[in-house]
């Protein structure tokens, strides 16, 4: 009975059909409908009708109406009605461009032949063969097949071809010649006779496309270094708009006190001609409590770095996280202010995020200078050790298109002041260690 039901299946040719029927899938995903009421099962069974009237039902026509004894339609007929259809329904009922979905189709094609010629070896045992046995190894491969073309279709997800990219048609020629030399060689190699013939057509196959595999992968390398470059100058453009934004932060911190100190200034004299003594002492003692509090808050001598991590502890101390800051520094620190703000910003936003999370959040803040090195280091209490879990520092939020670039900002910018960054987990603290050089010997 199985086998009967093999034979069947061999006699129809049902494996072409539900390869094609694997395809329309690929291509409906992919490349998407037109018209949101072609569901994917029908646009898979149009589809595969279409094929299977032009793969079965041509040659049946020709064969009544030219009389022609009934045989086996050729082998590069197969991989012809597989292509032509495919093109035709793409066009038809998908949206991307002609260039995808013929792309699409030739390397799925051109996988289906290369498998097909891997199996030739059991494909060649079939007369010598138990007929038994034989079925059971082609159903095995073809199942083989099926999981190989689902593979397939997860690695088209994984590097989807971007619809909206205007391909140039010299870089288009230059695509299409990889899965089109694959394909016609597997067909070559099939229909000659002899299995002496197949390795040097492959060969002749591989050879042409070395200097092919080389110009993709020196392009890789080349668009590797230009994203390394942009990136790099991402990194700049963020660290001159974080130095900007404390400066005008800055600038509008002054403006108010200055605002603020002049008010004072009326109402005390104003106080002094109304002889309000009382009342006089009473708002000197407040003014001084509050100067008390504000000259007992963090100062380095550098004016840009006090402002930043006042901002940055305040913000900390208002969340309810516990900090500690030990910090020695010339009043003329040698180090660029735009680094270093975008440095220590995105070291301390880090930290406070982190923190949030945390029982009893903790933060601490070190620098100081040592053999031309400006030396910071940023510590924040964890539960568990992050590094084990995502060394690499990914973001964890939902929006990660938008997010992640804290981490991967505060390196490009050490790397730019050919600084060093190292990070690890000690005694339940998430430690990150920067040095950077400094401009000019302090001694």
């Amino acid at each position: 009975m199985i086998y009967r039901l093999y034979r069947f299946y061999r006699e129809f040719t049902l494996d072409g059909i539900i390869i094609f029927f694997f395809l329309s899938i690929i291509l409906y995903v992919l490349c998407e409908p037109k018209d949101q009421r072609m569901s994917i099962r029908r646009f898979a069974g149009l589809g595969t009708l279409a094929y299977t009237a032009l793969y079965l039902g041509v040659p049946m026509l020709m064969q009544v109406v030219l009389s022609i004894p009934r045989r086996v339609p050729p082998y590069w007929y197969f991989f012809l009605c597989m292509v032509v259809t495919a093109v035709i329904m793409g066009r038809l009922f998908l949206k991307s461009s002609f260039f995808h979905q013929f792309l699409y189709t030739l390397f799925f094609v051109a996988l289906v032949q290369l498998f097909k010629i891997v199996c030739s070896p059991l494909y060649l045992q079939e007369p010598t063969m138990p007929r038994v046995l034989y079925a059971f190894f082609d159903i095995l491969t073809t199942l083989i097949q099926y999981g190989t073309l689902f593979l397939l279709f997860r690695f088209f997800q994984r590097f989807q071809l971007n619809p909206s990219i205007q391909v140039l048609p010299k870089t288009t020629l230059f695509m299409l010649y990889f899965p089109v030399s694959l394909l016609l060689g597997g067909i070559l190699s099939v229909a000659v006779s002899g299995s002496a013939y197949v390795a040097p057509i492959l060969s002749a196959v591989i050879l042409t496309n070395l200097p092919l595999i080389y110009i993709m992968v020196s392009r890789v390398i080349s668009a590797y270094e230009e994203q390394r470059r942009l990136d790099a100058a991402l990194a700049q453009s963020q660290a001159e708009l974080a130095a900007y934004q404390v400066s005008a932060d800055l600038r509008e911190q002054l403006r108010r006190e200055r605002h603020e100190l002049k008010n004072k200034y009326f109402y005390i004299q104003s106080l002094l001609r109304e002889h309000e003594y009382e009342q006089l002492n009473e708002h000197l003692d407040q003014v001084l409590g509050n100067l008390s509090e504000t000259l007992s808050t963090l100062e380095t001598g550098n004016t840009f770095l006090d402002y930043l991590l006042g901002r940055k502890l305040g913000e900390a101390k208002e969340l309810g996280i516990q900090t500690r800051a030990e910090i020695t520094l010339p009043r003329d620190l040698p180090v660029e202010n735009e680094a270093l703000c975008t440095i220590l910003s995105n070291l301390l936003d880090n930290a406070i995020e982190a923190s949030k999370q945390e029982p009893e959040p903790e933060l601490r803040i070190s620098m100081r200078c040592a053999q031309n090195y400006l030396i910071c280091i940023i510590s924040n209490r964890v539960s568990r050790n992050i590094l084990a879990v995502n060394p690499n520092l990914q973001t964890t939020k939902g929006d990660s298109a938008n997010h992640g670039y804290g981490t991967k900002i505060i390196r490009q910018t050490i790397e730019q002041q050919n600084g060093i960054f190292h990070i690890e987990v000690i005694d339940g603290f998430f430690v990150a260690k920067v040095m950077l050089p400094i401009l000019q010997s302090l001694a």
